[in-house]
């Protein structure tokens, strides 16, 4: 598996800004600018083939596996 992107950004402290704010139902701009200003998404392209995305320390934020559900087994894409 191939190792796709690197953020410049502590994944823990993308997740610790996350899990302290409140659950809303509505999209709030302001909130997703702010976390957006801090924590910048790496340009990845398309992916079409098996790949990891890593934070600053190593840890993994992401892994693409196209493909690893049978069609025949996907309830619903929503």
């Amino acid at each position: 598996m191939a190792l796709l992107g690197v953020a410049e950004w502590d994944v823990s402290q993308l997740s610790d800004r996350v899990k302290n704010r409140r659950p809303r139902t509505d999209a709030d701009p302001a909130e997703d600018s702010d976390l957006a200003k801090y924590f910048i998404n790496p340009e990845l392209g398309h992916l079409d083939e098996p790949c990891i995305v890593m934070d600053m320390h190593g840890r993994r934020i992401l892994w693409y596996l196209p493909g690893i559900y049978a069609l025949h087994r996907v309830v619903s894409t929503d």
